[in-house]
């Protein structure tokens, strides 16, 4: 996959990164809740130097993703079964 790292901008080939994974790996698929990152931000954001990083995107998204829907918290935990804000 081609495209710009949502982290650092760089072009060329990126890995899709599920914001949130783990058990909620297939929620994200299902929302479209994924950003491009290139392979050295996908590494480090799976790191423990990353792991800051990492709560902000997942906070970010989830509040982009709310407004979007115009959703409460209490409407996103009856998704996600818990809240990253």
């Amino acid at each position: 996959m081609n495209g710009t790292c949502y982290l650092c901008g760089k072009r060329g080939y990126i890995h899709v990164h599920h914001v949130y994974g783990g058990s909620y790996r297939k929620t994200s698929d299902l929302f479209g809740l994924t950003v491009g990152l290139c392979p050295k931000c996908h590494e480090f954001i799976h790191s423990g130097n990353g792991t800051e990083t990492r709560r902000q995107l997942q906070h970010d998204v989830q509040q982009a993703y709310m407004d979007k829907m115009d959703w409460n918290v209490n409407q996103w935990i009856n998704i996600f079964g818990k809240s990253w804000l």
